[in-house]
């Protein structure tokens, strides 16, 4: 699991339907569904020191801009301002979420298609075109930054993928597709760590948590940053919206049929 953590923490895909598709495929019997969503939330520590550890001087830059009192730390204040508005948001989420309809993470499962339909549709748009102008400005302003966080403050219902909708929200904002990319990354570390701390919580002494799997989530992590990264900076912009329509559409359809 720690190998699957690696890699579904950064694609656009619900990590909700992946996790059934493991239990469907392995069938661990030895484990209730809970208990599998509780390690997969340990995991997250894996994940969130990959990002750490991938784009360490670049939150060394951000954390020295914030300290300074000039025009370069609006990156940094983006990046603050996102990840409050996303904890705002999600922490109330959270506690109505046991209180609500199983239904609920039906229809979040459902958006993300209808989302990845969409950008189907608009890449396919613009391939065949291929004469659409792609204008991004990457502006970090307090309204760019509050969209973004409420993207991913929504992206803590059940069936909804966080990287998925804070990739959307960049681009709907008009950042370029590799910055969309990194942010989004970024913006993922308070939220893994949060996420990690709260799995190894609901475990507490019942279970073992595998310090190898953490490892391997946090060595896979690293690899699967650097080739998304990669894979996004050699691709033109319509088929980064193919490749993101496709994985959203794809990760939904393994939670309907797996559920």
């Amino acid at each position: 699991m720690g190998a699957t953590q690696g890699i579904t923490e950064w694609l656009p895909i619900s990590s909700q339907g992946i996790i059934l598709f493991i239990n469907s495929l392995f069938n661990f019997d030895s484990k209730s569904l809970e208990e599998i969503f509780a390690i997969s939330l340990a995991l997250h520590l894996g994940t969130s020191f990959s990002a750490i550890f991938t784009y360490r001087k670049k939150l060394t830059q951000l954390l020295q801009n914030g300290l300074k009192n000039r025009n370069s730390n609006k990156e940094s204040i983006f990046y603050l301002f996102s990840t409050i508005i996303s904890l705002f948001i999600s922490f109330p989420i959270y506690l109505l979420i046991p209180s609500l309809s199983s239904n609920v993470e039906l229809l979040g499962v459902l958006g993300m298609i209808i989302i990845g339909f969409v950008y189907i549709i608009n890449g396919a748009i613009q391939w065949f075109g291929k004469s659409v102008n792609i204008s991004a400005n990457n502006q970090y302003t307090f309204f760019n930054a509050l969209i973004v966080g409420v993207f991913q403050g929504i992206s803590i219902i059940p069936g909804m993928s966080r990287s998925g909708l804070t990739i959307s929200a960049l681009l709907l904002t008009k950042f370029d597709k590799s910055e969309a990319l990194n942010i989004s990354f970024i913006l993922s570390i308070p939220v893994t760590i949060i996420a990690g701390i709260m799995g190894i919580y609901i475990l507490s002494n019942d279970i073992y948590i595998n310090l190898l799997a953490i490892f391997v989530a946090f060595a896979v992590g690293i690899a699967t940053i650097r080739v998304l990264v990669k894979f996004t900076e050699s691709v033109n912009f319509y088929n980064f919206i193919l490749f993101i329509g496709f994985t959203l559409v794809f990760g939904g359809s393994v939670y309907l049929f797996y559920q």
